[in-house]
């Protein structure tokens, strides 16, 4: 993930998400990728000539092929993020139950909650305790959010959950529930590739 500026990534890396101790890299920007969902912007895609791989770089907040982000930022784009699908829930009347264009559905917004439900390790209402330890989360809270009937408590649990947690710690819990792969970061003052894990920072080859 990297910051975009007006559609276009901002800097690129002196090395790719393969680069390996020794070996250098050359990084150049292979193609920029439309996509019919997600951002309303092309994604770039990089390429390392030495390693002969390509891997795109999405907006922060995205992972990869999802139609929303999942904290609003930086990023251009068309529909709500998930925790602000979320924090409506909890907070105004579910979709649905006004007639109010644009048309929205109570499923959509439930399918929507229960994909971040399953970041804090709940997934139909099953907890593995042992995965929420190594996530670092109070078993107490995932408790309740299991207990919780209906969209609305599911909810208002989530937003108390998230609750001072940055897009990175998030973005690591999904990683730890198998959301999504392991999160990387193009940090563009050192131009290298930062992979996150939940004792702190592991830079790669800066090439």
């Amino acid at each position: 993930m990297a910051t975009y500026k007006d559609g276009l990534l901002t800097g690129k890396p002196k090395s790719c998400p393969f680069a390996q101790p020794g070996v250098g890299c050359c990084v150049t920007l292979h193609d920029q990728r439309y996509r019919k969902t997600g951002p309303v912007h092309s994604l770039a895609v990089l390429r390392c000539h030495v390693h002969q791989r390509s891997f795109t770089v999405y907006p922060l907040g995205f992972t990869p092929y999802a139609r929303r982000q999942f904290l609003s930022g930086e990023a251009v784009f068309a529909e709500p993020s998930f925790m602000e699908v979320v924090n409506e829930a909890a907070t105004q009347p579910l979709w649905g139950s006004s007639m109010e264009p644009p048309p929205r559905y109570w499923r959509t917004q439930a399918r929507l909650v229960a994909r971040v439900v399953a970041l804090f390790g709940v997934v139909k209402n099953t907890l593995n305790e042992e995965g929420a330890l190594s996530r670092g989360l109070f078993l107490s809270d995932l408790y309740r959010l299991r207990a919780a009937h209906g969209l609305k408590d599911h909810a208002r649990m989530i937003v108390r959950l998230a609750v001072g947690r940055t897009l990175r710690e998030l973005l690591l819990l999904g990683f730890r529930a198998a959301l999504w792969g392991r999160p990387l970061w193009l940090d563009l003052t050192l131009q290298t590739i930062v992979s996150m894990t939940l004792t702190g920072e592991q830079r790669g080859p800066s090439g």
